[in-house]
């Protein structure tokens, strides 16, 4: 009998194999303003259910992204971490995006702008904070949110 025969209220310690390395962005994206980018490349572990089970990938398909700011709130807080699926990045359906824009990461909301063929419009969930719009070819989808993490 092992350890946790005796004593049915501790729960096993997930194994190794039970988590996949995923890339984290070596910088933050900005909920405001943005993150330029530098640091040490770092891996962090995600569950494998999550990536294979609940959204079919590979660890390559996503990326870990530190939020800062507070432009996407209530959607996203100031300290979140984000798991990014980098697969998606049409907004045809609109809706949270990790962006690259004039050198910056950013976190924002991402439609296509009714009736102007290459637009998209850019704006926060914080209503504080303006919308743009601009050319799709002046900003680089990096991917939609699909999970996240919140310190308590």
């Amino acid at each position: 009998p092992g350890f946790n025969s005796l004593h049915p209220d501790i729960p096993s310690a997930p194994r190794l194999q039970d988590y996949l390395p995923v890339r984290i962005l070596p910088s933050y994206a900005g909920m405001g303003g943005g993150g330029f980018g530098g640091g040490d490349e770092e891996t962090g572990l995600v569950p494998r259910q999550l990536i294979e089970n609940e959204f079919r990938g590979r660890p390559d398909d996503f990326q870990l992204i530190n939020v800062r700011g507070d432009s996407m709130e209530p959607l996203f807080h100031h300290g979140d971490q984000l798991l990014v699926d980098l697969r998606d990045r049409n907004p045809i359906q609109p809706g949270p995006f990790a962006i690259l824009d004039d050198g910056a990461y950013l976190v924002k909301l991402v439609e296509r702008v009714p009736g102007k063929r290459g637009f998209y419009r850019i704006f926060s969930a914080n209503e504080r904070y303006s919308e743009s719009e601009v050319e799709e070819t002046e900003t680089t989808i990096m991917g939609r949110p699909v999970w996240f993490a919140r310190p308590l």
